[in-house]
């Protein structure tokens, strides 16, 4: 959870993460990751956490190793 963060700098922060995870060091790996956003107060932590999970799964999907918005 990244607060105080829009979209934009939550997708910076997450390739920041892909990238040091493949590096070139003993623990290389791949890294899919889903980011989503806070969409106002009628939502939920479950409804957040929703979105993040469909998109991990959606980035799973491309290919692997990236990053997708739910």
């Amino acid at each position: 959870m990244l607060p105080n963060t829009d979209t934009d700098a939550a997708l910076i922060v997450a390739e920041r993460i892909r990238t040091a995870l493949t590096t070139g060091h003993a623990l290389d790996c791949a890294a899919s990751i889903g980011v989503t956003h806070w969409c106002g107060p009628k939502d939920t932590l479950d409804a957040m956490l929703g979105r993040a999970d469909a998109a991990l799964y959606q980035a799973k999907a491309e290919g692997r190793n990236r990053i997708c918005v739910g």
